[in-house]
């Protein structure tokens, strides 16, 4: 199927609500088959590297090669998303993804132990470039999926049909794991991937008219190329309030990393819960992402951001903490499974409020002509120092005998980081949306 205008020559053209409706209906279907498949995938991937490697290496892998790949990536992501259709750039992704499955899933048996870790290494290279692509391609075409009334539910649904098929993943992942061999999960990728391939083709993409006639197609210098994207930092420099949630957000990433990567780590060699407690726990967290979306769905506003930030920030900081505290003072591992997942679903909850409010806020205000290159831009800046808190919990983990002290100085530093930190955001998040409000 074509897409609805041709974006050469396109012009300003209303969604109408059934249509709306019909978009969001093939988003969460298509959400729903690849985060179901790529949430088992990631689970099988980390539990097969740790049952070779025998190292915490295993679950931060992917945690150190997507933000590396963010950083290099992050200029012709940005501008080749404002420059080009985006369902095509979406199309071409999912294209590769599938060859690049197709390929592992045929060569993985040749290798065994760390040097597994090649293949993988080279596997995730490529999903985490395709995924920058057609990520920021599909948070850029928002606009031209639904009307503007529709976009919180959108971004509400979706993030609810990527939490529902992640609760179900890990329990569902863990249970396939112990049944079949790793490359069934490999199979399930590439099926996965064909079928989201073909909702893709069925969507209708409503461009708009570009409004920044300075992006050419023909000019791929690199100058040209660094004045595109110079255009895009600068639109994020000048918003104070963008410039400060990276500040605070690089920080999360950086901590919050102490628990995917050492979670895992202490619940299976230091607890001996087993593996069933890790999806376990990862099924909880998921269900409070779930939670946190549903609520947002039925309760859509744009209304008292601040709040919707500021709480969720403080949220994860004493969740990490009390994740020390139940490892300081668990007395079997079934209390200590059911304490961390009872504190992570509620962290969940609270993460989910923040990324969607947070993104909706984006995809409202920022220019259709500069999204491309602002979304790739912060998601760049944002999960670059992912690979330094890969790095430093997984050897904190490896030679600290007790965990425990790890995740509650990392739960302290936080919180009092973002404690200093509140009155600027404050006072930038509020001249923002006054700033906003005077452009609507």
């Amino acid at each position: 199927m074509t897409n609805n205008v041709d974006p050469e020559n396109s012009t300003i053209q209303a969604i109408t609500v059934s249509e709306s409706k019909v978009q969001i209906v093939k988003d969460v279907t298509g959400n729903l088959i690849s985060s179901f498949s790529s949430g088992m995938f990631s689970l099988a991937l980390g539990l097969m590297l740790l049952s070779e490697t025998h190292s915490p290496i295993a679950f931060g892998l992917e945690s150190a090669i997507t933000p590396i790949v963010s950083i290099l990536t992050m200029i012709p992501v940005g501008n080749i998303t404002d420059r080009y259709p985006h369902k095509r750039i979406i199309i071409f992704c999912s294209l590769i993804k599938i060859i690049a499955l197709t390929i592992f899933w045929l060569t993985i048996d040749y290798f065994s132990g760390f040097s597994k870790l090649v293949p993988v290494a080279i596997l995730l290279v490529i999903l985490s470039t395709t995924g920058n692509f057609s990520t920021t391609a599909y948070t850029a075409s928002v606009k031209e999926l639904v009307s503007p009334d529709f976009i919180p539910r959108l971004g509400s649904l979706t993030q609810s049909a990527s939490s529902l098929s992640s609760v179900l993943a890990p329990i569902v992942g863990v249970a396939l794991y112990s049944a079949v061999k790793f490359d069934t999960f490999v199979l399930i990728s590439i099926i996965a991937s064909i079928a989201w391939l073909g909702i893709t083709l069925s969507m209708k993409f409503h461009y708009q008219r570009n409004e920044n006639k300075s992006i050419s197609r023909t000019n791929n210098s690199l100058k040209n190329q660094l004045t595109q994207f110079m255009e895009g930092l600068h639109y994020i420099l000048n918003r104070k309030m963008m410039r400060d949630l990276i500040l605070i957000a690089c920080m999360i990433n950086f901590l919050f990393v102490a628990v995917t990567v050492g979670l895992p780590y202490t619940i299976v060699h230091q607890i001996h819960a087993g593996n069933s407690a890790v999806g376990i726990i990862d099924g909880f967290f998921s269900a409070g992402i779930l939670a946190g979306s549903i609520l947002l769905s039925i309760f859509p506003g744009r209304k008292h951001l601040l709040v919707k930030i500021v709480i969720p920030l403080v949220i994860m900081s004493v969740a990490i903490f009390l994740i020390g505290i139940f490892n300081l003072t668990y007395t079997t591992p079934l209390l200590f499974t059911v304490l961390c997942s009872g504190t992570l679903a509620t962290a969940g909850v609270f993460n989910s409020v923040l990324n969607i409010s947070s993104s909706v806020y984006m995809q409202l205000t920022v220019p259709t002509h500069m999204l491309g290159r602002v979304m790739s831009t912060f998601i760049a800046l944002v999960t670059c120092i992912s690979p330094l808190g890969s790095l430093l919990f997984t050897f904190a983990f490896k030679f600290i005998s007790n965990g425990a002290y790890i995740f509650i100085s990392t739960g302290l530093f936080l919180f009092i980081y973002i404690l200093l930190f509140l009155p600027l955001l404050v006072r930038d998040m509020r001249a923002d949306i006054k700033r906003t409000e005077r452009a609507e």
